[in-house]
Parts: C-alpha cells; structure tokens; sequence
C-alpha cells in the first residue's frame, strides 16, 4: 500500500469506513511498533490487521448496500444505495446504481468521481434511527 491509496477499515468500535492514505508511518526497532499505521485523511488511523480492502481506485472498495451521494449536475446531488444487477444477456452480475425513474442501472465505473460522497452500509446502520420496529 502506498500513500495516496483508499482503504475500507474497521475501527476500534468496529465501524466500516473509507478514507485515502496521507502518510504511512513505519514500525521500528526502537519503539516496538509490530505494525505499520496509515494516517488517513478523515482524521483517522489505521493498521493492517484493520484494513478490509485497498485500492488506487475508491470505485474498488465501494460495496453492495453502501450509500453513494453522486453529483449528477451543477448543484444537484441524488443519494443511491449500490445494489448487484444482472445483465439479462450475459447473466454476469456487476454493482451498480440506478434512479428509481432509470430504466438501465449504472456501473460503479461509469459513476463522476467529482463530488462522490460515500457512507458504507455499516456507517448508515450505525446512525439510522428506525421508527416503529418491535425491539
């Protein structure tokens, strides 16, 4: 891994988050440090044994049920869930999203990576307050 390079990671309190690599901070003899840490830049950190996934690309780490703030024109933002879709002439499965009035769903690659906001499914999980559910 390298800086610049996303990374999907857990938390210490096991949340599931994205964020790219600033500066990777080296163990050492002196200090003991067994493992390298990755400063990321949303104000966290992270190690190895942390890291779910990483990639130069953020499209990789994007996963099914992540929820995607997409800037589809000047100004005008719409919010996705990223769901699996078949293409009915190769049977080959892909993650994509589509606007509930798009007949054709849109690969993860075919996404503007300009203004993309991501919240993985276990950060919407984490905060949602649900209403009306039996505990």
């Amino acid at each position: 891994m390298k800086i610049g390079d996303y990374v999907r990671f857990k938390t210490l309190s096991r949340e599931i988050k994205i964020g790219k690599v600033i500066d990777i901070i080296e163990p050492d003899k002196e200090s003991m440090k067994k493992y390298c840490v990755y400063d990321l830049d949303n104000n966290e950190a992270t190690v190895d044994d942390y890291i779910i996934k990483s990639s130069p690309n953020i499209i990789d780490l994007i996963e099914e049920g992540d929820i995607l703030k997409v800037n589809d024109f000047k100004d005008v933002y719409t919010i996705y869930e990223v769901e699996i879709f078949r293409n009915p002439y190769t049977n080959e499965k892909y993650l994509g999203i589509r606007h509930h009035l798009d007949l054709k769903p849109k690969r993860l690659y075919e996404i503007p990576l300009v203004n993309l906001s991501i919240v993985t499914k276990e950060q919407f999980e984490n905060c949602m307050y649900k209403i009306g559910e039996d505990k």
